[in-house]
């Protein structure tokens, strides 16, 4: 929970702060803004989720977990599996994410991004 609504509600309304659809996924909308945008993203998130998405299984239309490489379901008895376009996409962002991620830390009030960050 927020520490303050208040002000996050007022740098809303300033328009400096944008928020995403309730239930959405977050990650998703931060990294695309930062790709169109020849951007970085400044967070000590490790995008893991965003990386291993649950998938829809093209056969079958069950969604499977993150983790899972073949499908569950009775009827694709294990054939359908990720595809190779997604495991190559996988990996894309895998290496776009490690070189548009800016970690950072606090001493006291003090912002301190990485300083080994090289893009």
């Amino acid at each position: 929970m927020p520490d303050n609504i208040r002000i996050l509600r007022q740098l809303k309304s300033d328009g400096l702060l944008y928020t995403t659809p309730k239930g959405d996924y977050d990650d998703s909308y931060c990294i695309q803004y930062a790709r169109e945008n020849s951007g970085v993203i400044v967070s000590n998130d490790r995008y893991r989720n965003a990386i291993y998405k649950k998938w829809r299984c093209p056969l079958c239309g069950v969604t499977n977990g993150k983790n899972d490489k073949t499908c569950k379901e009775r009827d694709c008895e294990g054939k359908n599996k990720v595809t190779k376009e997604e495991w190559q996409w996988r990996r894309k962002l895998m290496g776009w994410l490690r070189t548009h991620v800016i970690t950072y830390m606090f001493v006291n009030d003090e912002f301190i991004p990485n300083p080994d960050y090289r893009p």
